[in-house]
């Protein structure tokens, strides 16, 4: 083999090896700056960070009634839960975007409402009753019991005297119940409204009697214990301080003059 042949091999192998040379070097830089798949960690300091922001449901009713519990809450179809006894339910913490909220009631209509969630939100929703309400009122005795018309809270009462409260509430149709508290004294029942009509009740108690209509606190069981223990103890100061006084008054016999046995 000739020395120019010879030559042409060695420089036509030196331009390979620095070719391929050069398309391993590409091959790493080009490994080193792909993305991670799916399941690759992503460094913290690159991270997206996301901002959540609570969402609440507050569902309260245009009548006295006020707040509405027991109502169910959903979110994008999915069931959340029920409202409390204060008409309220924490759905917790959600990214911004556009939520569905659906609330549902007994003797209400359906509400559904479009949110657009961009930061901290209590949603506050009225639902109208599914028929014409009727209207309870009545009033009940002594004026400091507590009347409750379940489910909803404590009823306050519109009007008072120093022994008898009015109320007056509007209520879609139903048959309800009602607990009447005092003192220990409790009274239950049950009611039908119906719609677009008139009921009245009137409510007492025991303790609503005569004399006794704002509770007096002779009723009290530890007020009678306490003044049957305090008659007790008086009735034995007494007899303790009349021996006392008996034995003052008795003379004392001395020693006999002396001279007698």
């Amino acid at each position: 083999m000739t020395g120019p042949v010879k030559s042409g091999l060695r420089r036509g192998g030196s331009l390979l090896l620095g070719v391929l040379g050069v398309s391993l070097l590409l091959l790493l830089s080009m490994g080193a700056v792909v993305p991670p798949g799916p399941g690759a960690p992503v460094p913290t300091s690159f991270a997206p960070q996301t901002a959540l922001y609570r969402l609440s449901v507050n569902v309260t009713t245009d009548a006295p009634v006020g707040p509405l519990p027991g109502a169910a809450v959903y979110l994008n179809g999915t069931f959340q839960g029920t409202t409390t006894g204060n008409g309220t339910l924490s759905l917790g913490t959600f990214p911004p975007s556009e939520y569905a909220i659906e609330v549902e009631a007994s003797r209400y209509q359906t509400v559904n409402v479009s949110l657009r969630l961009t930061g901290p939100e209590e949603l506050t929703v009225h639902p109208n009753s599914s028929e014409t309400p009727g209207v309870l009122t009545g009033s009940y005795a002594p004026a400091g019991a507590a009347f409750t018309v379940l489910p909803y809270p404590q009823v306050r009462p519109t009007a008072s005297t120093a022994t008898t409260a009015f109320f007056e509430l509007l209520l879609p149709p139903g048959t309800y119940n009602y607990t009447l508290i005092y003192h220990g004294e409790i009274q239950r029942g049950e009611f039908l409204i119906d719609t677009g009509k008139t009921l009245t009740l009137p409510l007492s108690l025991p303790l609503a009697g005569p004399g006794n209509a704002s509770g007096s606190p002779w009723t009290n069981p530890y007020v009678e214990t306490g003044l049957v223990i305090l008659g007790v103890g008086l009735g034995v100061g007494l007899v303790l301080a009349a021996t006392w006084i008996r034995r003052r008054k008795t003379p004392r016999k001395g020693p006999p003059p002396a001279g007698q046995t």
